[in-house]
């Protein structure tokens, strides 16, 4: 995203009417508000870490599942084995 010009949006606005003041205030509130909502590079990184984090809990929880079905359905097969005559 492109940086905010806030001298240009100043004079901007101060060229359709607004006074001095008038324009600081409205450039100034704009720019807060865009600051407030912009993610930086710092933000995108750690959410990245935490999406990893996330996939390396999910892959160790699929394993384990897939670990205990498969010894769930060796046991049946075991359990079926002996009572069969």
């Amino acid at each position: 995203m492109p940086a905010f010009d806030t001298l240009k949006a100043t004079k901007l606005l101060k060229e359709s009417g607004f006074g001095e003041t008038q324009a600081e205030a409205v450039v100034a509130t704009v720019r807060d508000a865009v600051a407030e909502n912009v993610a930086t590079k710092a933000d995108l990184a750690e959410v990245c870490n935490e999406l990893k984090l996330d996939h390396a809990k999910l892959r160790t929880d699929m394993y384990r599942f897939i670990l205990l079905v498969a010894l769930g359905i060796v046991s049946l097969n075991v359990a079926l084995i002996k009572l069969l005559p």
